[in-house]
């Protein structure tokens, strides 16, 4: 899901079976998956994510919600048995993420869209803010 439609057509380039944008056509999605990753650090993502999980699946909240609070339905949570899991550190992600690059599971030539020299770091947050229908993943190079 993703309220931006380049980033739902590369979805859909690179092989996802939906790309959706966020509202009422997510609603094919519910009570459906294993394990729902969010990671847009938003709090209404957050919030929709547990409607996704099937009954006895996970959460795993990745994004930091812009808000501390985030809505949650107790009653729906506890019926359907999920677990939430929050991953804080990245620490032992790198080597996998590494491998995945080099032999081509994740296609960073297609997923990196824009590099910038270490010494213009802060234009390259600045550009990801700014253009966020054409910027996937911007690198900062040292």
């Amino acid at each position: 899901m993703d309220g931006i439609a380049s980033r739902r057509n590369k979805a859909a380039e690179l092989g996802a079976d939906l790309a959706l944008e966020p509202g009422p056509a997510c609603e094919v999605l519910r009570d459906t998956a294993d394990v729902v990753f969010e990671t847009a650090g938003s709090s209404a993502a957050t919030a929709a994510a547990f409607a996704f999980a099937q009954p006895g699946g996970r959460v795993v909240q990745v994004g930091w919600p812009e808000k501390n609070g985030v809505e949650l339905d107790v009653a729906r949570f506890l019926e359907k048995e999920l677990n939430y899991v929050a991953v804080n550190r990245y620490a032992n992600a790198f080597p996998a993420a590494i491998q995945w690059l080099a032999d081509g599971r994740v296609r960073g030539d297609v997923l990196i869209t824009h590099r910038f020299p270490f010494d213009r770091a802060a234009e390259a947050f600045q550009f990801a803010l700014d253009h966020r229908a054409e910027a996937i993943k911007v690198m900062v190079l040292h």
